[in-house]
């Protein structure tokens, strides 16, 4: 009875924390989605030219290292956000995701971002 409980405890244990990091994957990614479909709606009255010193601003509350604007698979622009802090110790990987543009047609949104889940369970695992 004891084992059966423990078991019971374990998987529902388990089953919580991958329910947590789905969820955070989804909600990062639509963010990052989010930020590609702005890109995109802004395209349409301003240059890259205009559009480069608003990118950092969007690019660092989500964390997004890297854009590259493609037309029909050949680089069309390309912008990496300049380093930002990290405590000491911590580590980065990054996750990328493909947006192709409803506005432009031909254009596809390549965006580099930091997993935000990486620290998290390093910090789970040190404690």
């Amino acid at each position: 009875m004891t084992l059966l409980t423990s078991l019971t405890i374990f998987v529902t244990l388990i089953g919580a924390s991958l329910s947590f990091y789905n969820g955070i994957e989804n909600k990062v990614e639509n963010r990052v989605q989010a930020v590609a479909t702005m890109l995109d709606n802004r395209l349409i009255t301003t240059s890259f030219d205009k559009l480069e010193p608003q990118l950092d601003e969007l690019m660092t509350p989500i964390e997004i290292v890297h854009i590259d604007f493609m037309l029909n698979g050949k680089p069309l622009y390309s912008h990496s956000r300049p380093d930002s802090y990290r405590p000491l110790g911590s580590h980065e990987q990054f996750r990328e995701i493909t947006v192709q543009s409803l506005k432009h047609p031909g254009i596809t949104l390549h965006l580099v971002y930091v997993d935000p889940m990486v620290n998290y369970f390093r910090s789970l695992s040190i404690t």
